[in-house]
């Protein structure tokens, strides 16, 4: 499958964003307000390029916005934002034509490549029926790709880029069930704690 190119606004942060997840952002700048604005008035996506030390990595999440939660006198906003797709940056601007905010040229990435095996989602059905079985989770997630199960599992952003990075379906995968192994440990603890605990 032949990647796409878009032009997209752009608002560069210190976050990596999947497909799928949900982000809280705090809008505050001038250029941001502007964003939000244009976004809300021709419902139009905006991408998230990954910030690391004060340099702007070539990957970026395209992302809806989902709810204003909050407004407030100044312009400012707390916004939802939800992952759609990812992309690469052939070229950024700090200014897009008659705009505060910057943007620039992008090729989305293929996410078939991310699809998962059956044998990653029958450990991961096994790890939530196990161990999340309280919680409510969608009735398809044995359709689950990897970042589906990624958003469950809390990943750090070094995690997530070593997810997207990653370029055989192995290495993605034994990052998935690390986390999975990591995430059992910190349970058991807790319950043998809980367990251990007496009140006076």
């Amino acid at each position: 499958m032949q990647a796409s190119k878009i032009t997209i606004p752009m608002f560069p942060l210190k976050l990596v964003v999947i497909p799928g997840e949900e982000v809280k952002l705090h809008i505050f700048e001038d250029r941001y307000k502007q964003l939000l604005s244009d976004v809300e008035n021709h419902e139009s996506t905006f991408g998230i390029p990954v910030m690391m030390e004060d340099t702007m990595l070539n990957l970026g999440a395209e992302v809806e916005l989902i709810k204003v939660t909050d407004r407030y006198d100044g312009g400012e906003a707390d916004i939802i934002v939800k992952g759609k797709k990812l992309f690469s940056i052939i070229g950024f601007y700090q200014e897009l034509p008659e705009k505060l905010y910057g943007g620039g040229q992008a090729k989305i990435m293929d996410l078939e490549k991310f699809e998962a095996s059956k044998e990653i989602k029958n450990e991961f059905i096994e790890f939530i029926n196990q161990y999340h079985a309280d919680k409510e989770y969608p009735s398809d997630i044995d359709s689950f790709n990897l970042f589906d199960m990624a958003n469950h599992l809390f990943l750090n952003p070094i995690q997530k880029l070593k997810l997207i990075n990653n370029k055989t379906i192995e290495t993605r995968e034994e990052i998935i069930r690390a986390q999975m192994r990591f995430l059992v440990i910190i349970m058991m603890q807790e319950r043998k704690i809980e367990n251990n605990f007496y009140p006076n």
